[in-house]
């Protein structure tokens, strides 16, 4: 999740206005969708 907010910051700011209160949300589904194995 870091290695997301360190290199990618400019997601946050585009979903920033849709997610005012906690834009950390964006980079754990991120996370989360890549942790997982293809089915």
């Amino acid at each position: 999740q870091r290695l997301i907010e360190t290199t990618r910051p400019d997601i946050v700011k585009k979903f920033a206005p849709v997610l005012k209160e906690d834009a950390n949300v964006i980079f754990q589904y991120i996370h989360q969708c890549n942790s997982q194995t293809p089915s």
